[in-house]
């Protein structure tokens, strides 16, 4: 999707000039490729068909006594059936576990969440905790996730299943050179020196160069595959890649890493905070890395990694049960 054409809908969207609520003919793509901000929502809906919508009331936006929470909104695509609603506990030292409401508790939220007219909503579970959360702008989720269904046809192919190849890190591994080009934009005082590598499976190995200095915020790092019988060099070639290219693949990566166990690449484009921003998971493969998800969180409120919004799955990637 065209970025300006996206950042050109949402700007329209929060500015009040498209047509009224009830009348907006936003196409699925939009819904589908990213998340989109609704008065402090995030709305987004995955290649599955799921569509999911979490919101919380701003920091120090009203004196509370409880746990301001995060309400995620699971939307049912089955006609006349409701959303599911979820309470994420909002700690920025811990991620604490979900609260799920009684069917009755949570048909009395799902009423004061269409009338739409409360700022804020508040939920006291069993041991009577209460958590604050947000009240308005739920009947234009309802509406967006309507004209989704009307518009949008998910479509799977049959794929057979596919296990994440495992690494093992390789200590005090001499790796090729880079060459100027390929350090071009980097401005790390040790730039291209091997920072880790790791064989994975049987194919390849897997390495990553420094490029950005130790400490900086948003930390770019170059990662090739070294092919083990022919020893070609490759940069990652992942969509989130940037810089310099060969063969067309770029090698850049901003707060990337490996977890060897599990055989997923994970790296995260920051918007400035660690609770939002954009985040992609590949999967090691015999053949190289393949897309496994991908999640954003637009409004910084405190969320976990786990609890974004998630636009794409590959349903084929046999993932863990604890990631």
């Amino acid at each position: 999707m065209n970025f300006c054409t996206y950042t050109l809908v949402i700007a329209l969207l929060l500015a009040g000039c498209l047509p009224p609520k009830g009348d907006r003919d936003i196409p699925p793509r939009f819904i589908n490729e990213a998340v989109m901000e609704v008065d402090g929502w995030d709305m987004g809906c995955d290649n599955l068909g799921n569509c999911i919508a979490i919101g919380a009331l701003p920091p120090r936006k009203a004196k509370m006594e409880g746990i301001r929470g995060a309400l995620r909104i699971a939307f049912n695509n089955a006609e006349g059936k409701d959303p599911e609603l979820t309470i994420i506990p909002l700690d920025f030292e811990q991620r604490l576990p979900d609260v799920k409401p009684s069917p009755r508790q949570a048909a009395l939220l799902l009423s004061e969440l269409r009338n739409g007219r409360l700022f804020m909503l508040s939920y006291k579970d069993a041991d009577d905790t209460v958590y604050y959360l947000p009240g308005r702008d739920f009947p234009r989720l309802e509406a967006l996730h309507r004209q989704w269904l009307g518009t949008y046809q998910v479509r799977l192919v049959q794929q057979e299943p596919i296990m994440p190849e495992k690494g093992t890190m390789l200590h005090d591994y001499r790796a090729p050179a880079l060459t100027n080009t390929q350090l071009a934009e980097c401005t790390a005082p040790n730039k291209g020196s091997v920072d880790a590598a790791w064989d994975v499976g049987d194919r390849f190995r897997l390495l990553r160069y420094v490029c950005s200095p130790a400490g900086k915020f948003n930390a770019e790092m170059l990662w090739f595959t070294l092919d083990k019988q022919g020893g070609k060099l490759t940069p990652i070639g992942v969509d989130e890649a940037i810089g310099p290219k060969a063969d067309g693949k770029a090698a850049g990566l901003y707060n990337a890493y490996f977890e060897p166990t599990q055989g997923l690449l994970i790296t995260r484009k920051s918007a400035g905070s660690d609770d939002c921003g954009l985040l992609a998971v590949y999967a090691a493969t015999s053949s190289g890395f393949i897309l496994v998800e991908r999640r954003e969180a637009r409004n910084c409120i405190g969320l976990y990694r786990g609890d974004w919004v998630r636009t794409y799955r590959n349903p084929a990637v046999i993932m863990p049960d604890y990631w």
